[in-house]
C-alpha cells in the first residue's frame, strides 16, 4: 500500500487513540473503563489470587496461562473446554479438528445464502474527498479501507493468545500469529461475502438470478454431499464409541477417533479443515506447513478484494443505482421500486403534532412496512403456527418449548428496550444543529425519541404473548381434532379451575395486564438511555452502531446497573400496591377476577410511568442547556 496511506492511518488510529485519553481527564468518562476493569479484575484476578495464595504457603508459585487454563502451582482456574481436551486421547483431537471445519463450513455456507449483507468499505464523505482526488489507484483505496479492520484484529488476537496460548514465549507468539492469520482471514472472506452481494444486487436482471441460482445450488449440494458422508461416518463412530462400554470419556474420544479418520468427510471439509490446521499442529515441522494453506487463502482472499469491481463510493454508488434503474429496469420495475419507497409506518398528516413527525421518522429507519401491515402479517403468522401444528402429529414437547418462547421475551424486551432498539437520541444526536431548529421544548423532543423504541418493544412483546397463546390454542385443537376433547391444556387443571372464565378471554385478559406492564418498563429503559447520551454525549456511542471494547464493557455494566435500581424504584411500589389488593381479596375471602387482571397491570405499571415521565421532564431540561459546540458528537 501507497507510504502515505500508512501515514494517514497511523495518524488517524494516534488521533483517535488521544481522544480517548483526553477524555479521560474528566471524571464522568473514565468512570466506564475503571469499572471495566474492575469487573475483570473481579471474575479474573479474584481465582487467580486465591490460587496463588493457596500456592505460595505451599512454596510453589509458578505461573502459567494456556488452553483455557490458569495454572498456578498444582492448582488451576478452568476459563473454557482446556481441561477436557487434556484429558481426550490423541487420535481424539483428529475428531475435534474435523468438526470445528464442519462448523465452520456450515456456518459459512448459511451465511452466504442469507441475502442480507451491509457496507464493509465505510469511508466517510470526507476521506473520499481526499483519497478520491489523490493520485491514488483503486486498489490502494480499498486496501486502506480494510486495513482500518486491522486495529480489532489485533486485539483480539492478544486476548486469545493470552486466555488459549500455551508453554514459552515462542509458542505464545506462534499462536498469536496464528489468532491474526485466522481473524484476519475472516474477515478478509466476510468482506468479500458482503461485496459479492453487493454486486450481485448492483449488476440486477438475469445476470444476478444466474449468480444466486448458483451460489444456491452448489452450496446445496455441498452440504448434502458432507451431510450423507458425515451420516456415514457417524455410524461407524457410534459402533465404535459403543465398545467402550459405560465410561463415558472413552467412549467420546473413541467416538472422535473414528470420526477424525473418516477419508470423505475429510475430503469435502479439506478447505476448512487446512485453515485451522495450525491450531491443532503438534510439532513445528507440522506447525510450518499447516502454515501454507492459510497463508495462501489469505493472499487469494485479499486479491479477491482488491480486484471487485463493486463501486463503493457513496456518490459513485448512487449515480450507478440510477444509470442501473434508468437503462436496465422495465417500467413495472421502477413503479415497483417507487411504490416501496412510498411506504410508510403511517400516513403522515401535513398538518399535526411536531412529535408525531418524530416518531414517524424513527419508526422509518427501522422497517418501511405500515404498522397495520406489521399487525397483519403477525396475526397471519400467529394463524399458521396455531393451526398447521395442529393437523400434523405435533409432540407435546413442541407446544411447551413454543410456550415458553414466547412467554419469556416480553420482560426481556421491555428491560432492554432502551439497549436494543436505538433509533432515538443516540442516532439524532449526530444532528444537534437540525434538532435545535425543530419547533419543539426539550421534554416534547425526548417523548417523541422515547416513543419509537417504546413502539418497536410493544409490537414484539405482543407477538411474543401471541406465539404463548397459539401454543395453547394449537394444543388444544389437536387434542379436539384427535378425538380428545378440546379441554387439554398446556397448564395445570386446577388454574382453569381457580379462574373461571373462558381459555381465550383468559389469555386476552392476561395479555391486556401484561401489556400496560411492558409499555411502562421500555419507557423507562428508553428514556434512561436518552437522558444518558444527554449527559455523556462524548461517552456513549452515536449513530446506530454499538462499540466494543473494555471501556465500553465498563459502560454497558454502569447502564445495567444505572438501569435495574431505576426499574427496582419504579417497580416496588406497584408490585406493593398490586400485592395490596391481592392481599385485600385473600382476605375478605375473594378470588381475583381474570376481568382484573389488567386493572392490576395498570395499577402495578403507574409508578414506572410516573417515573418514566419524570425522566423525560429531566432529560428535557438537559436538552434545553445543551450545547453541541462544546461536545464532540461523532460515531466513532
Amino acid at each position: 500500500m501507497n507510504r502515505a496511506l500508512w501515514e494517514l492511518q497511523l495518524r488517524s488510529l494516534r488521533g483517535r487513540l488521544r481522544r480517548r485519553l483526553r477524555l479521560l481527564r474528566k471524571p464522568r468518562y473514565v468512570i466506564g473503563l475503571v469499572a471495566g476493569l474492575a469487573w475483570m479484575a473481579f471474575w479474573i484476578g479474584r481465582p487467580l489470587g486465591r490460587a496463588l495464595r493457596r500456592s505460595v504457603g505451599q512454596g510453589d508459585a509458578g505461573v502459567e496461562v494456556g488452553n483455557g487454563i490458569i495454572r498456578v502451582g498444582d492448582k488451576s482456574v478452568q476459563f473454557g473446554p482446556g481441561a477436557l481436551l487434556e484429558k481426550l486421547p490423541a487420535g481424539a483431537l483428529d475428531g475435534v479438528h474435523l468438526l470445528v471445519a464442519l462448523i465452520l463450513a456450515v456456518a459459512i455456507c448459511l451465511w452466504w445464502l442469507a441475502p442480507w449483507h451491509r457496507p464493509v468499505l465505510r469511508l466517510r464523505e470526507e476521506e473520499l474527498s481526499l483519497l478520491l482526488a489523490a493520485p491514488l489507484s483503486r486498489r490502494q483505496i480499498i486496501q486502506y479501507a480494510i486495513l482500518r479492520h486491522q486495529p480489532g484484529i489485533i486485539f483480539g488476537s492478544l486476548i486469545m493468545s493470552f486466555f488459549l496460548g500455551s508453554g514459552p514465549l515462542l509458542h505464545r507468539a506462534g499462536f498469536l500469529f496464528m489468532a491474526w492469520l485466522f481473524l484476519s482471514l475472516w474477515d478478509l472472506h466476510s468482506t468479500a461475502r458482503h461485496l459479492w452481494h453487493a454486486r450481485t444486487r448492483e449488476v440486477g436482471g438475469m445476470t444476478a438470478l444466474r449468480r444466486r441460482i448458483g451460489l444456491a445450488g452448489g452450496t446445496g449440494l455441498y452440504l448434502v454431499a458432507t451431510g450423507a458422508a458425515l451420516y456415514a461416518a457417524h455410524a461407524t463412530a457410534l459402533a465404535a464409541a459403543a465398545g467402550a462400554g459405560d465410561d463415558m470419556l472413552a467412549s467420546v474420544g473413541n467416538y472422535l477417533t473414528a470420526l477424525g479418520s473418516s477419508l470423505p468427510v475429510t475430503i469435502l471439509l479439506a478447505p476448512l479443515w487446512a485453515m485451522v490446521a495450525p491450531f491443532f499442529a503438534t510439532t513445528p515441522m507440522g506447525y510450518a506447513f499447516a502454515l501454507a494453506a492459510p497463508l495462501l487463502a489469505l493472499v487469494a482472499h485479499h486479491e479477491w478484494v482488491v480486484r471487485t469491481p463493486r463501486l463503493f463510493e457513496d456518490a459513485a454508488l448512487e449515480q450507478a443505482r440510477k444509470r442501473g434503474r434508468s437503462k436496465n429496469k422495465n417500467r413495472r420495475q421502477r413503479r415497483r421500486w417507487k411504490l416501496g419507497r412510498r411506504r410508510q409506518p403511517f400516513p403522515l398528516p401535513p398538518v399535526g403534532l411536531p412529535e408525531v413527525a418524530i416518531v414517524w421518522k424513527n419508526l422509518l429507519q427501522v422497517s418501511r412496512l405500515g404498522l397495520g401491515t406489521i399487525v397483519a402479517l403477525g396475526l397471519g403468522g400467529l394463524l399458521l403456527v396455531t393451526i398447521l401444528p395442529a393437523f400434523l402429529p405435533t409432540p407435546t414437547k413442541f407446544y411447551l418449548m413454543l410456550a415458553l418462547a414466547g412467554a419469556f421475551p416480553p420482560a426481556m424486551v421491555a428491560l432492554m428496550c432502551g439497549v436494543i432498539y436505538r433509533h432515538d437520541l443516540r442516532v439524532d444526536l449526530l444532528h444537534a444543529d437540525i434538532l435545535r431548529a425543530w419547533p419543539l421544548s426539550g421534554s416534547r423532543l425526548v417523548a417523541a425519541e422515547v416513543a419509537g423504541p417504546v413502539i418497536s418493544a410493544t409490537l414484539a412483546a405482543t407477538l411474543a404473548l401471541g406465539v404463548a397463546a397459539a401454543a395453547e390454542t394449537g394444543h388444544r385443537l389437536q387434542a379436539f381434532l384427535a378425538g380428545r376433547g378440546g379441554g387439554q391444556s398446556l397448564l395445570p387443571a386446577d388454574f382453569w379451575t381457580l379462574i373461571h372464565a373462558p381459555a381465550p378471554l383468559a389469555m386476552l385478559l392476561a395479555a391486556a395486564g401484561v401489556l400496560p406492564l411492558v409499555v411502562a418498563l421500555a419507557a423507562v429503559s428508553s428514556a434512561i438511555q436518552n437522558l444518558a447520551v444527554l449527559l455523556f454525549p462524548g461517552w456513549l456511542r452515536l449513530g446506530r452502531q454499538r462499540r466494543s471494547g473494555a471501556a465500553q464493557f465498563g459502560q454497558n455494566l454502569l447502564a445495567s446497573a444505572v438501569l435495574m435500581l431505576t426499574l427496582a424504584i419504579g417497580l416496588i411500589p406497584g408490585l406493593l400496591l398490586a400485592g395490596l389488593v391481592v392481599g385485600l381479596h385473600f382476605f375478605l375471602g375473594l378470588s381475583v377476577s381474570p376481568w382484573e387482571w389488567p386493572l392490576l397491570g395498570i395499577l402495578t405499571a403507574l409508578p414506572l410511568a410516573a417515573e418514566a415521565a419524570g425522566l423525560i421532564l429531566l432529560a428535557g431540561r438537559r436538552w434545553e442547556r445543551f450545547d453541541p459546540s462544546a461536545q464532540t458528537l461523532s460515531e466513532d
